[in-house]
């Protein structure tokens, strides 16, 4: 038996049950059976199984100042080692796979190994929940009555793209205590481990945090080192907002990341940014969508028509917006990617879009184009030259048809590359002075299996993050389509991030066990990002007025934006902008005009009673609102 104490508790370990932790003030317990739970493949039999009961020995134990360290023999399978680590507000588990020895790797081979199953656990019937980092936070309370087992990856990865796994986190809340997990090393490969099942006539919940160490049995153990913080949070009124804070707390002291108020000093273009309203302009795309590519291009907008559209714009009172131009780009919307000129004349070509530069200028707007450097399409003259994305069988990894036909994805492991970087400055050239958009990505991790650029799940995330701070270098902020957090970093702003509203998140109900969303995200990251919720003219869809869409913007942090076109087609979406002028004003009047600052102010919490359909949220300045989504009605105050 061996005990360890740290700041917020004691440890007792042991062969026989491999730990209880006690914690210092309330005394509550807390415990695992066993050091994992085993994902492995059974070689002969070409069999992935899992092995959750078994023997182990601690086969030595060393102390330090502020860490244990045991080697563990799990029965004549492997041994490693498993260090802990004292924290101010708990503890640290950290795994070397380099200490890792397969004794018989010819038939047992380690894939996975969940940590400390069942740390986190709870019975049907009891108060309190798990978070789960789906969407924008996800609760599962202790009520489900249905066995299943989620083992969401990380970040996520394109099988199960509709889990929207955004984020290394997920904890518990109990009666009187909470816990937040992070995965601080290794959380490109590493996943989320939730359990329901039944025994004895109940049903009982686990939940924990998993490291891979290799994909496939015929990989090579990944050895980056592996960490995951277990922060206690004690007391009853601990919650998801507790743990949001925590973990902003952990973005701006470890991962670094500066407030936007800091941020904002000393660079212009995200000041006017966060100042201002968001309008992507849709100017045309091959609408077919043949899986060639070969069409023509539809126009919805010419470029001397958004000029209008500005010109309307700034008489409705919008003083300031950023405008991203989509399909401006040769054959319009993902029309041949990479290649993206010349500027497409049936647009008005580079005259058009310099003359409508001039007019932007004028009125005190900024100017973006919604573009992508991670697709491509086979009528790209560059096509025969590109680092395509390939899988374990050799196939190059394609989606789905847009205006170019079938598209490709690019494998990140080379970029930025000198052709990008170019394209980047040609585009300064032309005059963009607004915060640039990426477009499909962050995406769900891939790996690359080309033999002359592979990249891991690591390499995939690292490519990705060069080729955001690349744009950003360019353009002084940049914007990219997804909120997979671990862009975040070289992003100003994710540009939609789901509402806790499970209505208007398109695949909630297809993951399992959850039970609703809240906004983990948003409390964590306001007053580090920037965010919208929707396009203004998707919430009419929902069946929102524009008061109720207000209400909730405000409520969530979020800034305002939409898309429009001059001519609808039924075969594309954004509406007409004459449609949604009014509203736009309005949007932009009453949240960065009326409540001009918020963007600044980190938020404490939000709470949204359901029943009442209640949003409340406190500013870390004071500042609260109380909005009602039934009406739409806004209540300001200061604590």
């Amino acid at each position: 038996m061996i005990s360890w104490s740290v700041k917020t508790g004691t440890f007792v370990f042991a062969s026989d049950y491999f730990c209880r932790f006690t914690a210092s003030g309330d005394q509550q317990e807390w415990s695992s059976g066993l050091p994992f739970k085993i994902i492995y493949e059974e070689v002969a039999c070409l069999r992935r199984k899992e092995l959750s009961e078994y023997a182990f020995e601690i086969m030595a134990a060393e102390k330090f100042t502020d860490r244990l360290r045991l080697r563990l023999k799990v029965e004549d399978y492997f041994i490693i080692e498993m260090t802990f680590k004292e924290l101010a507000d708990g503890f640290a588990v950290e795994l070397n796979p380099e200490t890792l020895i397969e004794i018989h790797s010819n038939s047992f081979r380690v894939l996975e190994l969940d940590i400390m199953p069942g740390f986190f656990s709870a019975k049907y019937g009891e108060d309190g929940y798990f978070l789960l980092p789906n969407f924008c936070g996800a609760l599962m309370r202790f009520k489900k009555e249905t066995e299943a087992e989620l083992r969401d990856m990380v970040y996520g990865d394109q099988p199960e793209y509709e889990h929207y796994v955004t984020m290394p986190v997920c904890g518990i809340k109990k009666e009187n205590a909470a816990w937040l997990c992070i995965l601080t090393e290794g959380r490109y490969d590493a996943r989320i481990v939730t359990n329901c099942k039944k025994a004895h006539d109940t049903f009982n919940y686990s939940l924990a945090p998993g490291f891979i160490l290799r994909h496939h049995k015929a990989d090579p153990v990944i050895n980056d080192l592996r960490e995951v913080k277990f922060i206690y949070l004690p007391g009853k009124y601990a919650d998801y907002n507790t743990m949001a804070v925590r973990y902003r707390e952990y973005l701006l002291k470890e991962r670094g990341m500066r407030p936007l108020a800091e941020r904002v000093t000393d660079n212009q273009v995200l000041a006017y940014a966060a100042e201002s309203y968001h309008c992507k302009i849709f100017h045309g795309m091959k609408l077919g969508r043949l899986y060639d590519g070969k069409e023509e291009m539809t126009v919805t907008t010419t470029f001397a028509e958004t000029e209008e559209i500005a010109r309307g714009m700034k008489a409705d009172g919008i003083e300031k917006c950023v405008f991203f131009l989509t399909g401006w780009n040769t054959e319009g919307h993902d029309g041949k990617w990479p290649t993206r000129f010349p500027i497409e004349e049936k647009l008005g070509g580079k005259d058009g879009f310099m003359k409508l530069k001039k007019t932007l200028d004028e009125l005190g707007y900024q100017l973006s184009v919604h573009d992508n450097y991670v697709d491509a399409y086979r009528a790209s003259e560059d096509f025969g030259s590109l680092d395509l994305l390939t899988d374990r069988s050799g196939e190059t990894v394609g989606g789905s048809q847009w205006g170019g036909g079938n598209h490709y994805r690019l494998c990140p492991a080379t970029m930025p590359t000198p052709k990008m970087l170019l394209e980047m400055k040609r585009m300064k050239e032309l005059g963009i002075n607004g915060i640039y958009y990426l477009d499909n990505m962050p995406s769900p991790v891939f790996t690359c299996h080309h033999p002359k650029h592979p990249a891991g799940r690591r390499e995939y995330v690292m490519g990705i993050r060069r080729l955001a701070q690349s744009a950003r270098d360019s353009f002084g902020c940049v914007t990219a389509e997804g909120y997979n957090d671990y862009v975040l970093d070289n992003l100003d702003m994710p540009w939609k991030v789901h509402p806790p509203l499970a209505g208007m998140v398109r695949y909630f109900n297809e993951v399992p066990l959850l039970d609703e969303l809240v906004p983990f995200f948003q409390v964590s990251y306001h007053g580090i990002m920037l965010y919208h919720l929707e396009y203004s003219y998707v919430y009419n869809k929902t069946g929102m007025n524009a008061e109720q869409a207000i209400a909730l913007e405000i409520a969530m942090g979020a800034m305002p934006m939409n898309e429009v076109q001059e001519h609808e087609h039924q075969a594309w979406y954004s509406p007409a902008w004459q449609k949604c002028r009014k509203q736009m004003a309005r949007h932009d009047r009453e949240i960065n005009q009326t409540r001009a600052g918020r963007q600044m102010v980190f938020i404490n919490s939000i709470v949204h009673d359901r029943d009442k359909n209640l949003i409340k949220t406190v500013f870390a300045d004071g500042i609260t609102f109380e909005c009602d989504l039934n009406n739409g009605n806004i209540i300001e105050s200061k604590l």
